[in-house]
Order: structure tokens, then sequence, then C-alpha cells
């Protein structure tokens, strides 16, 4: 029998705790939940959760400084919490190692849809090949290990990074559209949001960057390609 999920949800308004839980309780999932940044940190080094849903603005501790925090020893996924008009922070958060957003209020279809495709890409993993290995120059990625090393040095990834990779790293030396790996990032419906990709794309490049034999290039306007040199 299969682990049921457990998402830890970080927000100091006890409404939309109450209101969060409640739905993703309804879905047959485990739910804890924080009241601030300080409480989630506590819970997450005690065990670490299936999924996190972490609003931004918080007193204290914020949302930023949690992802920080946690990038530092975890690559669970991450979903932040976002009000209308905060795409600086938003962007920010991406670049602090967060997997996607939902703006506030939250729609109940979207916030179940969203979680469901973060479980779904986060066990992915199980379904690929055992003992699979790619070299490409100075860079190797283990897919059963989910381990991606550069020179013999493993580098840490966000969940979604290495989808992206690993999905390059399959097609080496093809290019793969900005499309596919939009889908294979973050699922279906978010073929347009190019912007997702560019901040991913520049953190794989400078977390790659000391790999000889390879290049992880962009064709403007169609996609990105991985390829030995």
């Amino acid at each position: 029998m299969s682990k049921t999920p457990r998402i830890l949800i970080v927000d100091d308004d006890e409404t939309t705790l109450d209101l969060l839980s409640m739905q993703l309780q309804s879905e047959g999932y485990q739910v804890e939940t924080a009241s601030g940044g300080a409480e989630a940190l506590e819970f997450i080094r005690r065990q670490v959760p299936d999924l996190i849903l972490l609003d931004l603005l918080m007193p204290g501790i914020d949302g930023l400084e949690v992802c920080r925090s946690v990038r530092a020893f975890s690559d669970v996924p991450i979903i932040v919490l976002s009000a209308v008009g905060l795409e600086d922070k938003k962007v920010e958060a991406l670049d602090l190692g967060a997997d996607d957003y939902l703006t506030k209020p939250i729609g109940v279809r979207e916030l179940k849809a969203r979680v469901r495709v973060s479980q779904r890409r986060r066990s992915s993993k199980e379904r690929a090949a055992a003992g699979k290995v790619i070299r490409i120059g100075d860079l190797r990625l283990a897919f059963l290990q989910r381990q991606v090393t550069v020179a013999g040095r493993e580098v840490h990834l966000t969940p979604i990074e290495y989808e992206l990779l690993s999905e390059l790293a399959r097609q080496r030396g093809r290019i793969v559209s900005h499309a596919d790996l939009l889908i294979r990032g973050w699922g279906p419906g978010y073929q347009e949001s190019r912007n997702y990709l560019h901040v991913y794309m520049g953190r794989l490049r400078r977390k790659i960057s000391q790999a000889k034999g390879v290049e992880l290039a962009s064709k403007t306007g169609v996609g990105y390609v991985l390829k030995a040199i």
C-alpha cells in the first residue's frame, strides 16, 4: 500500500489554514499546519513532508526565508501562496527554489490540480529506468538515485530542475521545445509560462557551469538543447 502524501500548509491566516486543510483532507491527504515560519521550519526539520504550501508574507520569518532554509537540506516540492501584485516576490521565491505558486484568493479546483501535478512529478522518479545513467562530458545523471554530478561532485537540484535537466539529457543533442519542457516541469496548462522556464534554466546553467564537455544552449523562440561540445 502506498503512503498517503503528507502536506504542510504554512500561513499566518487561520481562515486560510482551515479552508485549505479541509479541501485537501477531503481528497485523502494527510495535512499538517503551521502558523508561521519558525513553526514550519521546526516541523520540517523533524519530518520532511511530501509537499509544502507556503505563504510568502508572514511576520517574523517569512516565506522567502523558509524557502531558502528548506532548500539548504531538502528538495521537497514547495508551492508558494501569494497575494495579487507580488510578482517580484513570486520570482524571488522561484529563484530560491520554489516549484510553483498560487495566487490568493485560491480557487479550490486549481489548488487540487496543482497538488496532484506536484505529487505525480514527485512519484515519477520511481518510473525511471533502474540503473540508467547518462553521461555528457563531466555531467552525469543517475536516474535510479535521481543523482546529478559534475566532475564527480554531486549537484543539488530542486525537483523541477531535475525534471527539466533529465528531459534534456534524455533528448541530448536535440532541441526540446519550450512547451514540452513546461509540460514536463509543471504539467499541462503551463505551455505559455515561459517566464518560469527562463528562471529555471538560468539556475540550471549556474549549477552545471563547471561541467566540461557539455553545454546547455538556448534556441531563441524555440527551446533548449543539452549537447556535448
